[in-house]
């Protein structure tokens, strides 16, 4: 894992600059030093951070091709589908919606998860399906943002009770069910708001992928310590070394520290202290506003396309030398 993290320092170092590399050492070091060189995460950021710089270059087949195994390792890369997908509708406008080369990335992506799916489920078919049935059946884990909700209700005299299961601490309360559908409205608003961003060209593709998997991540009903690995390439591709960026995020990696293992000792060490996870949620969420928001008011332009094409206007001299 750490020879993972060096290639994606350097894949930022080549293809953004040399102090987004350093930023996204920075965010591992102080919010991921406990997860990253224990868990395989790192690889699928690589293939996610790799899959949307080809996509900005226009090689999709190769792009869909990473990020379909970068789904296969874990289930969120699927969510960076329609930013890709959006980016090469973008490009292909001129041809026809029938036109295979306005799909033949989503059909590679499709072919490989369905082929190797396949061959899972002939080898065994209970443990092919089992991911499935933990990702859809887990409950709120108490780390994530619904979970805050869940805390906060307590106050108003809903009971709060902590089970370990689905080997993560998770709350249970009368309100989950509730909360569980508001955060699953608010998830797919974001991420159509997001994608309407992108499609009317106020984001290009590296932001729209930031959004989808910081709304992910805030939305969703899991959010454990590692999950700040998958997006710390695309945090530090944004910010680079932008002082906003370093100390917005840089809270929430120490923040996340600080949960994860100092706070992680016992259930009364997470109780008494777990006004840090609400903090922490809370900044997070306020980071996707502010996005939202100067996306909002971002004029249209064609460089938020983000995808390297020939220029049909031949360059002058000048412009060659510079």
């Amino acid at each position: 894992m750490a020879v993972v993290a060096g290639v994606i320092y350097f894949v930022l170092k080549r293809y953004r600059s040399t102090t987004a590399a350093i930023a996204f050492a920075a965010y591992l070091v102080i919010g991921s030093w406990a997860t990253a060189e224990g868990r395989f995460d790192l690889v699928t950021a690589a293939l996610t951070l790799g899959a949307v710089i080809l996509a900005a270059k226009a090689r999709w087949k190769w792009a869909f091709a990473l990020l379909a195994l970068g789904t296969l390792l874990k289930f969120y890369p699927v969510a960076l589908v329609p930013p890709l997908l959006i980016a090469q509708q973008m490009q292909d406008k001129s041809s026809k919606w029938t036109s295979w080369h306005r799909w033949s990335g989503l059909g590679v992506f499709l072919a490989i998860c369905a082929g190797v799916t396949a061959f899972s489920l002939v080898l065994n078919v209970a443990d092919t399906l089992n991911p499935f049935r933990y990702f859809f059946a887990r409950p709120i884990q108490v780390e994530s943002f619904p979970a805050t909700l869940v805390w906060l209700g307590s106050f108003a005299g809903y009971p709060l009770q902590y089970e370990f299961t689905f080997q993560s601490l998770n709350v249970v309360s009368p309100l989950s069910s509730k909360i569980g559908v508001l955060s699953s409205v608010c998830l797919a608003a974001g991420l159509l708001y997001t994608f309407w961003l992108q499609w009317r060209g106020k984001i290009d593709i590296y932001m729209s992928s930031l959004l989808t998997l910081l709304i992910v991540m805030v939305a969703g009903k899991v959010l454990s310590p590692q999950y700040l690995i998958w997006v710390a390439p695309f945090v530090a591709y944004a910010g680079k070394g932008n002082w906003k960026w370093l100390v917005s995020w840089g809270s929430v990696a120490v923040l996340t520290t600080i949960i994860f293992p100092f706070v992680y000792v016992d259930l009364p060490h997470i109780i008494k202290y777990y006004p840090l996870v609400l903090v922490r949620d809370l900044l997070m969420l306020a980071i996707v506003l502010v996005l939202l928001y100067a996306a909002t008011r971002n004029r249209l332009t064609s460089t938020n396309l983000q995808v390297s094409v020939p220029d049909i206007k031949p360059k002058s001299s000048e412009e060659t030398k510079e």
